[in-house]
This record gives structure tokens, sequence and C-alpha cells, in this order.
């Protein structure tokens, strides 16, 4: 799939570096911006000058000064005020003159040779889609902000993991009951050390489908990160180059990660036993001990670490396993009794839906 560009609205053309705006250019650059200060989230002219102000002659400030130029409304009044405003601090610091020119250049180059952004939607079911997934996740140099549903998906847990070995922060947020289904990933890439919270609330869902990435790309949609939704559900995903939303979206992030920092205590701090264990391990070891001579038989049976001790370990998880199935199933049970009563007793539709939400279904 092709990305699409999106031309940026262009600066007045500047055939020499010695253009400067005229004070009725100025005036109406400024009385504009107000108009359009309440209007977005972009950057205004008076950031832009107070930071000029303070790094006046500092080269090492043109990068961040490109910086607050993108992420401006881009339009031809603001830059021309810029501009303008470039010229007056070199006039009153003649030694900031090389600095100056560079800051004008770099100004009007970012508006009158605008980059190709990256504007990408893409479908499902599709492993093409997925494998495009996996090569925006690849780009991740430093940051990586994951707020999903669930994560069943090797392939996009593996993508995960191949962001951390390259050095990448990669913070995950969750849903606390979709983590209890079988297959989920988000247990496992905790004890692997990835930093991972999830919501507190059984009978509501964190269900958030977004990744930021560098605090630049934005990618969301309906898509949950399955191998259902992959292989057989008509799902959506939109990737956006867009600083403004992605820190939108970071600020929700973190908003949430601190509202959810109980559950790593509550969820992945204590220890707790395994909700499944197959029968086929116990039958392993059952055979290897049945494969033994007696005498090493009864060995392997005193020696604790000997696979009829692990035998042992394993049927005690699966006991305890089974214990936890029959309590959650007593609970099932008294939700069901709580629902009905509810039905009967005229209780609000949203009491009676929010007992039966406790139960995570994902696809």
């Amino acid at each position: 799939m092709k990305s699409v560009s999106t031309p940026r609205k262009r600066a007045k053309h500047i055939d020499n570096e010695e253009y400067k705006p005229s004070k009725s250019e100025i005036i109406e650059a400024n009385e504009h911006e107000q108009e359009e200060i309440a209007n977005d989230n972009h950057v205004s002219s008076e950031e832009i000058y107070r930071y000029l102000r303070k790094n006046v002659g500092d080269m090492n400030s043109l990068k961040g000064l490109r910086k607050l130029v993108i992420e401006s409304s881009c339009s031809r009044r603001l830059i021309n005020s810029v501009i303008s405003y470039i010229f007056d601090l070199t006039e009153k610091n003649p030694s900031a003159v090389e600095w100056g020119k560079k800051a004008v250049v770099l100004a009007t180059s970012e508006v009158l040779e605008p980059k190709k952004r990256i504007r990408e939607a893409f479908f499902f079911p599709s492993t093409e889609s997925e494998q495009r997934l996996i090569k925006y996740l690849n780009k991740a140099k430093t940051k990586m902000l994951v707020s999903v549903f669930t994560i069943t998906n090797d392939n996009l847990s593996n993508a995960l993991r191949n962001a951390r070995r390259r050095g990448v922060n990669v913070m995950i947020i969750s849903d606390d009951e979709c983590m209890k289904m079988n297959g989920s990933d988000i247990r496992a890439l905790y004890e692997e050390g990835f930093s991972v919270r999830v919501d507190l609330n059984p009978f509501a869902h964190m269900h958030n489908k977004f990744v930021v990435i560098d605090d630049y790309l934005l990618i969301t949609g309906s898509f949950n990160w399955t191998k259902q939704a992959v292989q057989k559900n008509q799902e959506n995903l939109v990737v956006v180059d867009d600083s403004i939303l992605a820190h939108l979206y970071t600020d929700e992030f973190f908003k949430l990660w601190e509202k959810f920092e109980p559950s790593e205590e509550k969820y992945f701090k204590k220890k707790i036993a395994q909700n499944i264990v197959y029968k086929e391990s116990i039958e392993n070891y059952e055979e290897k001990i049945e494969s033994l001579p007696e005498q090493e038989s009864y060995d392997y049976n005193l020696n604790n670490k000997s696979p009829a001790y692990e035998l042992g370990m394993l049927q005690e998880i699966q006991d305890q396993a089974q214990k936890e199935e029959e309590i959650f199933e007593v609970k099932e049970t008294q939700n069901s009794q709580i629902y009905e009563k509810g039905l009967k007793e005229n209780v609000s539709p949203s009491e009676s839906e929010v007992i039966q939400e406790s139960k995570c279904v994902v696809f």
C-alpha cells in the first residue's frame, strides 16, 4: 500500500537571505495567529520567540528550532513573523549573524521543501497488513508506548522483544481480565523485564488499541493483537506521522500508567500458581520414571531434583489451578444469580451489563 504525502502550507518564497517581511505583514500575521491559537494545539510564534531569545547565537539550538517550526501551523504568516524576529535579534547581536542566517534558512526550508509524511491505512484479515504493522514497530529507536486490549499474537510479541533488544524502552498497558486468558503474552513479557501495567477493574475493560513510537508516529485502529484479528476479522489500522497527535496519545498513556500503578503489586509481583498445567507435561515425567530400572526409579524419588519430584510439583500446581477454576465457577454462578435478580428487580441495564462484562471475550 502506498503512503500518501500531504503537502505542507508554503511560506512566501524567499529569493535571498536578506528578505525581511514588512510591518504590515507582521501585524497581519500576529492578528491571524491569535485567531488560530484557540482552535489548535500548534506551537505558537510566542513559544518560538522565547526559544530564539534564549538561544540566540547558539548553533546547537538550531535542531530545537526546527522541531518547533515543524510543530507550528507552518503558515506563511507565522514563518514571516519568525524570520522578522530572527533579523531583529541578529541586529542587536552582531556576533550572531551566522546563526541568524542558518536559522532563517532552516525555518523556511521546513516549509518550502516539505518532507514526505506518513499517512497510511491498512486492513484485515491480511497477513500482509500484519507484516506492515511489524515494519512500523521495527522503526522504533528509543521509545514505544503500547496500549492494547490483549497480546496473544506471537509475531507481534516478538516484534516487541526485538525492539527491546535494540535498546528501545517498551512500555505496555493492557486489560487485567484478558491477561488471564490462555495464550496471553502479557505476564511472560513482564517476567522478561518489560514495563507492564493493567487496569484494576474486573467489571470494565482497558480497551484502547494504540502505539506511539519515538514521540512522532501513531498507530491506532480497531485491530486487536491476536491471530484471530489477522486471519479472520474485519479490522483496520491507521499510521500517522504527526507529533501533535502523538503528544496527545502520549499524555493519555501516562495518565493511565499512573492510574494503574497498583496493578504491579496486585498482578505481577505476588507469586501465583499457574492457571493451566498441561496434562502432557505430567505424562512425560511419568514415562521417564517408568522407563527407569526399579532401583534408579527409587533413587530418583529420593532426589529432590528428580523427575519424580518435579512431577509432584507439577501435580501440586495442577491441583491449585483446579481449585482456582472451581472458585471461578462459583463466582460465575453468583454473577449469573445477581444478574437474574437484577432483571427481576428492574436494575438499570448499565449495572446488569457491568456484571456480565466481567468475563473477557476477545477475538
